[in-house]
């Protein structure tokens, strides 16, 4: 195999490579000559069919599986020899092969290679960040046991003449109408609704404030314009509303038999767990705006060309995600009024940031050979199917058949990983915030 150099711009390498007419056929006679002891063909007894004839009539596809496997073998080669670190697979234009066996004729292809660029990070000791710290105070506490007492509230019958309010339940029968017109999927019965859930079409279940039990009453709305059935959507409704009962919503007392509903013998222990999650919670917050202002530090610090065709698919991705939100009146703030081409212009450089910073905590990984382990990829199969309650098996089996999988699993936990190691080596210094100046700043 030769392999010449063609041109060099940037982290785009080219080349030309020859794999020799004698290397192709030898190899083409070795998987023919494998073939004579199982191959059948009418008029011959299995094992005896000749060489001739097996070439003549296996030949051409035998010679498309070894120019294949050749070509990626030769590329492998070829890499390896130059001393190449690939960024992505590299692209293959043939300028000359053989078509028929037996290979008289070179195989030569030109290959462009793009190669992660040489990454010197920066030395983190000299990067310095404020940790934001917050305390779990005993409103907080006291917030979260509300919440808790919230969720345990029990349905109790409202007397008769009783009024209903925001958070009572009504158990009502409606049936709806546009246009005069009933609709299916606008009828039901006996149904539990929680005055100010939000469940219903916006201003359906404020118009219920005041009923009682034996009540009739029409409710008018408009279904919002982005309503999921097209057909209804900026459509006007009435719903002819039967009111069967009225429930108060009673939440149980803050106190121990609340702390043994949720699990813990008594309230104190209940408060000193809630405030370890609290705090806890509070803590990834944190982690999370020192995780972006590190980002932005490497950012700044870090400067090198990236692989155009890592940098040309995030972009992709990016203005798929653009364009989608636009088409739906989703933009942020700050992207409106933008021609597209400033917003391409905008969104190719987060685009090259990002690449940029993937490229870069990769190098670090590798030169400080942090890895995921077998655990770590155990620990995020299990994380992951603990989200799919009765299709855990499924799950586990899926990324542990799908190696590509396991790598977009396992990915944010490399990540971690160097953020780590870069801010052990970074000066932290913890300051004391409040609750609302933690959210402030996530925001």
């Amino acid at each position: 195999m030769q392999v010449n150099a063609l041109s060099t711009k940037g982290l785009v390498h080219n080349y030309e490579v020859t794999v020799p007419a004698a290397d192709l056929q030898r190899q083409i006679e070795t998987r023919l000559k494998g073939m004579l002891a199982t191959v059948q063909m009418p008029g011959f007894r299995p094992g005896k069919v000749p060489l001739a004839v097996v070439e003549k009539r296996y030949g051409t596809s035998v010679l498309g599986e070894v120019v294949e496997e050749t070509v990626n073998t030769a590329a492998m080669k070829a890499v390896s020899e130059k001393g190449l670190r690939p960024a992505t697979e590299p692209k293959v234009e043939f300028v000359g092969m053989p078509s028929e066996v037996p290979a008289t004729k070179d195989l030569v292809f030109k290959m462009e290679v793009e190669i992660i660029p040489a990454i010197e990070p920066m030395d983190f000791s000299k990067l310095s960040f404020e940790k934001m710290v917050v305390e779990a105070s005993d409103s907080d506490i006291s917030e979260a046991l509300e919440r808790i007492a919230k969720g345990n509230r029990k349905q109790e019958p409202a007397a008769a003449d009783y009024a209903a309010k925001l958070g009572d339940v009504t158990t009502i029968d409606f049936d709806g109408s546009v246009g005069g017109v009933k609709r299916d999927g606008m009828k039901g019965e006996d149904f539990p609704l929680e005055l100010g859930s939000n469940r219903f079409i916006p201003g359906f279940e404020e118009q219920l404030v005041g009923v009682k039990a034996g009540d009739k009453r029409d409710v008018k709305v408009t279904f919002p314009k982005d309503y999921h059935a097209t057909e209804l959507a900026g459509a006007e409704a009435i719903f002819a509303i039967d009111v069967k009962a009225v429930s108060t919503m009673a939440a149980p007392s803050i106190d121990d038999e609340l702390a043994k509903a949720a699990g813990f013998e008594t309230l104190d222990a209940l408060k000193k767990h809630l405030g370890e999650q609290i705090s806890q919670n509070f803590g990834q917050v944190s982690r999370a705006i020192i995780k972006r202002k590190l980002m932005d530090a490497l950012a700044d610090g870090h400067s090198f060309d990236v692989p155009p065709t890592l940098a040309t698919r995030e972009f992709e991705q990016l203005w798929a995600q653009v364009s989608q939100a636009k088409l739906a009146g989703q933009l942020d703030d700050e992207d409106k009024g933008k021609s597209d081409e400033q917003l391409k212009a905008d969104y190719q450089n987060i685009a090259n940031r990002r690449v940029r910073l993937g490229l870069l905590l990769s190098e670090v990984a590798r030169k400080n050979k942090i890895e995921i382990n077998r655990e770590d990829v155990r620990k995020a199969i299990i994380q992951e199917a603990m989200r799919f309650p009765g299709q855990e098996k499924k799950v586990v089996d899926y990324y542990t058949k799908d190696a590509s999988a396991r790598e977009q699993l396992t990915a944010p936990m490399l990540e971690e990983k160097v953020v780590d190691l870069i801010l052990s080596k970074a000066k932290t210094t913890d300051k004391k915030v409040t609750r609302d100046q933690l959210q402030k700043a996530a925001e």
